[in-house]
């Protein structure tokens, strides 16, 4: 009796601390609920944006890489939903989490692969831009609203009702 009470401690232990990490992951910010504004980020079309210069928007911030297929199955709808909220000051930032040192040639050949349209949106964030976010899993999406504060986060895949969702939460907000 004692061996199949340990065996069945074993199995299901390690399967509920795994349940609750992705669960606390899904949807519960990590963060403190204002992010510092630091950090400069480059696009990949060229030229540079201070983070702080978009104050005033809604902001998706996405980090996602090239080898990653959840974030490949995601980029339509991230892009279907920042294209129809644009007018509403809603505004998409694909941060390339591709850790080379030539992270540019890892995502035009991507987009010569996968015609999407993403090309505009993605960025390239600098240590304090990146620091402030401590992502640890891939993707990860971020919703903030006009203020910079941390309304809703996601690890993982992402569906587009709940994108929409944390958007217009935070587009409720002053």
């Amino acid at each position: 009796m004692k061996t199949w009470i340990r065996a069945a401690l074993l199995t299901l232990l390690p399967l509920g601390l795994f349940v609750a990490l992705w669960l606390n992951g899904r949807t519960t910010p990590q963060q403190s609920a204002s992010l510092k504004q630091a950090g400069t980020l480059t696009r990949h079309t060229g030229g540079t944006v201070p983070f702080a210069s978009l104050q005033g928007h809604v902001r998706i911030v996405n980090f996602w890489a090239t080898w990653c297929p959840p974030c490949v199955k995601e980029i339509p709808e991230l892009l279907r939903v920042a294209k129809s909220m644009e007018a509403e000051g809603v505004v998409l930032l694909a941060v390339n989490a591709d850790g080379s040192e030539q992270p540019k040639a890892f995502v035009d050949e991507f987009l010569l692969q996968h015609p999407s349209g993403l090309g505009q949106f993605v960025v390239y964030g600098d240590e304090p831009f990146l620091a402030q976010f401590r992502v640890t899993a891939l993707p990860t999406t971020f919703v903030l609203d006009r203020a910079g504060q941390l309304v809703e986060r996601f690890e993982g895949g992402l569906d587009e009702s709940s994108l929409r969702a944390a958007l217009v939460k935070a587009s409720a907000r002053p």
